[in-house]
């Protein structure tokens, strides 16, 4: 990714985190190195009420991560240079509130990634194939066992 991009995206998101803070929203970190399901996950939510804040790598997540407190992160387990495991370990160490939900498009060939992320201090862990009806229902109930 370019410079360009990689400040015109983190701009985006710096402008939807304002937009929380005026708004009082429950904010999600939806990290997703396919831009379908990114996309999909970030229409899903807002529809949901959730403030959306997506990004599409490990290091322009934890740049959100290290700038303000997240309701939820969604991450995906498998991506490029920085992988969603990776990410998990050095969230969960800064952000103990935070539901974090990792997703992965298959488990065929890596079903212990799915365990290796719960056992790395993820709340949940599933298939990207998992109705996102089903998700948000998951998303919600980890965020309210994080936060009673």
């Amino acid at each position: 990714m370019s410079y360009a991009a990689y400040s015109d995206t983190m701009d985006r998101v710096r402008a939807s985190a304002t937009e929380a803070d005026k708004l009082d929203s429950k904010v999600i970190l939806i990290v997703d190195d396919f831009p379908e399901v990114r996309g999909t996950y970030e229409y899903v939510f807002k529809r949901a009420g959730w403030l959306v804040l997506a990004v599409e790598d490990g290091a322009q997540a934890m740049t959100v991560i290290g700038d303000r407190e997240l309701d939820a992160i969604i991450l995906d387990i498998f991506m490029p240079d920085m992988d969603g495991i990776e990410v998990l370990l050095q969230a969960r160490a800064k952000l103990q509130n935070t539901a974090i939900i990792s997703v992965s498009g298959s488990s065929l060939g890596r079903p212990d990634m799915l365990n290796a992320a719960l056992k790395f201090g993820a709340d949940a862990a599933v298939l990207k194939s998992t109705p996102v009806a089903e998700l948000v229902r998951i998303v919600d109930a980890c965020v309210a066992a994080r936060q009673s």
